[in-house]
């Protein structure tokens, strides 16, 4: 699972670092997409977030490794998802930025036309407060992740 705020890399290091022959991914904003025509439109939600963990139920009975590429910042939230997951190796690989420089790679990705969340700023610094605190590595373990570091 990936852990960070918009803006962080989470989408850029599974591209540079992630052979898709030993992982598959799961990303929200792809299903979103999918479902919607647009990787911001909202309306469609609960739908998207049932789809990826269906999608990554699957997998995980077919013995696949799964990548949930989303923020997973709220604590709740992620702790729900994971809950009715078969028994698996959960493995959290935390993306740290500021809330500053995120939200300035989002509007710039926006710039240049790059197919991403537009997300306002003010929701940016909302996960940025979520992340700060409900994603310390303490927490982590709690639930049952193994903290993958660099």
């Amino acid at each position: 699972m990936l852990i960070g705020i918009p803006g962080c890399g989470k989408t850029t290091w599974i591209n540079k670092n992630v052979n898709r022959d030993q992982y598959t991914i799961v990303c929200p904003d792809l299903i979103r997409k999918e479902l919607t025509g647009t990787i911001s439109d909202l309306t469609q939600d609960k739908k998207v977030w049932e789809l990826a963990k269906e999608r990554v139920l699957q997998y995980l009975i077919l013995s696949k490794n799964v990548i949930l590429d989303a923020t997973n910042v709220n604590m709740y939230y992620r702790q729900n998802f994971i809950k009715g997951l078969p028994p698996c190796q959960l493995k959290a690989k935390l993306f740290h930025i500021s809330s500053e420089e995120a939200k300035e790679r989002v509007k710039k990705d926006i710039e240049k036309g790059i197919d991403r969340s537009h997300v306002p700023d003010n929701v940016v610094d909302m996960m940025y407060r979520q992340f700060i605190s409900q994603c310390t590595p303490e927490q982590l373990n709690k639930e049952g992740f193994e903290i993958l570091e660099d």
